[in-house]
C-alpha cells in the first residue's frame, strides 16, 4: 500500500548508508531508453541515431537492434515520446520524416465506443487484442476506462482532455477520447501528445493513448492488473496534457504513478520502482539520470506526501 512509501521515506537518511557506487549496471538490468541514453552520453551514436533509436523502441520495436533493447521493462513510453518530440526539430530531414511516419496513430481494425472513449483495437495479426474472439478483456478495458475517467476528473480535479476531433492525424471521433491497443516491446504504455488547442490561454495539448495489447510476460497472472493501472497512468498524463503538456517529465510520470496508486491501491505496481528512488534520496526530487532510466517513477513518495499531508487537489493544481 502507499503508505509503504511514507514510512520509507521517513527512515531515508539509514539509506544514505547503503548507496551503492557508481557501479556500471549491466544491458539486462536498464530500460532500452537508459541504454540508448548511456550509448550517447559515451559517444557510440550521435544525438540523431539516439532520437531514431528511441522510436524505433516506442513505435516500431521490431526495428530496433537488440544491441540497444533493455532487459528492464520501462513503466511508460511517455518520456522517450517527449525526448522525441524536444529533439525533432533539429533532426537531419529524412531522420526528421522517419520518426514522423512512426509517429502516425496507429491504425486498427475495429473499434468500441463507451461513454468518453474509443478503445481501437485488432482482431487479427501482430497487435490482435489479448482473448479474441471473446470479449470480456475488451469490455474489461471499457469499464476501467470509465472508472479512471470518474476518478481522475470528478474525483482528483484533473481537467479533462480537450477533444481531438479537428485534429489533422486523424482524430475524427469528436469528443470521444482514443486509446489505441499494440503489441509493445519493453513498454505499458505510452501517451502521445498531439497537438495544441488554438485559441486557449493555456498549454494544452490534444492527445491519444496507446497500451500493451496483451500484457504477456509482465510477471501479472491477472492481465486485467497491469492494463488497469496503465490506462491509469496513460490517461493521467492525457489530464496532464490539458493543463500544460510542457510541464517537466519527471513530474508528469511520478503524478501518473500516485493516480494509478490511488486508484487500484490493491496493485502496488509502483512498489517496484521505490528502490530507484531511495538509492539516491540525497538527490533532488526531480533528478531523472539515473543509470536505469527509473528514478522519476519512484519520485511518486513526493505525490503520496502531497496527498497525506495537504489534500489530493493540490496535486491537479
Amino acid at each position: 500500500m502507499r503508505h509503504v512509501a511514507l514510512c520509507l521515506l521517513i527512515s531515508c537518511t539509514i539509506l544514505l548508508l547503503a548507496v551503492p557506487g557508481a557501479a556500471r549496471l549491466e544491458r539486462e538490468e536498464m530500460t532500452t531508453r537508459a541504454v540508448v541514453n548511456r550509448a550517447l552520453e559515451e559517444r557510440v551514436i550521435d544525438e540523431a541515431q539516439a532520437t531514431l533509436l528511441k522510436a524505433y523502441a516506442v513505435y516500431a520495436p521490431w526495428k530496433l537492434p537488440e544491441e540497444f533493447r533493455g532487459g528492464s521493462i520501462d513503466k511508460c513510453g511517455t518520456p522517450a515520446a517527449e525526448e522525441i518530440s524536444r529533439a525533432l526539430p533539429g533532426l537531419p530531414e529524412d531522420v526528421a520524416e522517419e520518426i514522423r511516419r512512426l509517429r502516425e496513430r496507429p491504425i486498427c481494425d475495429t473499434y468500441v465506443d463507451s461513454e468518453h472513449f474509443r478503445i481501437h483495437y485488432d482482431t487479427s495479426g501482430q497487435h490482435m487484442i489479448y482473448g479474441w474472439p471473446h470479449t470480456a478483456y475488451r469490455d474489461a478495458i471499457l469499464v476501467e476506462a470509465e472508472h479512471v475517467w470518474d476518478q481522475e476528473v470528478d474525483v482528483f480535479g484533473f481537467r479533462s482532455p480537450p477533444s481531438d476531433g479537428d485534429d489533422p492525424d486523424g482524430g475524427d471521433d469528436g469528443p470521444l477520447y482514443d486509446i489505441y491497443l499494440q503489441e509493445l516491446v519493453g513498454l505499458y504504455g505510452y501517451c502521445s501528445g498531439s497537438y495544441y488547442v488554438p485559441g486557449t490561454p493555456l498549454n494544452d495539448a490534444t492527445s491519444y493513448v496507446v497500451i500493451h495489447n496483451d500484457f504477456a510476460g509482465f510477471g501479472y497472472s491477472d492481465r486485467t492488473l497491469p492494463m488497469k493501472i496503465t490506462i491509469a497512468h496513460e490517461f493521467c498524463h492525457a489530464c496532464q496534457y490539458a493543463h500544460d503538456i510542457d510541464e517537466d517529465t519527471w513530474y508528469k510520470e511520478c503524478t501518473s504513478m500516485w493516480a494509478e496508486e490511488e486508484i487500484y491501491d490493491e496493485v502496488n505496481d509502483y512498489r517496484q520502482y521505490l528502490s530507484s528512488w531511495f538509492n539516491s534520496p540525497y538527490k533532488s526530487l526531480d533528478w531523472a539520470e539515473d543509470v536505469a532510466g527509473l528514478r522519476m517513477y519512484g519520485s511518486c513518495v513526493w505525490n503520496f506526501f502531497l496527498d497525506e499531508y495537504i489534500d489530493t487537489m493540490v496535486i491537479p493544481e
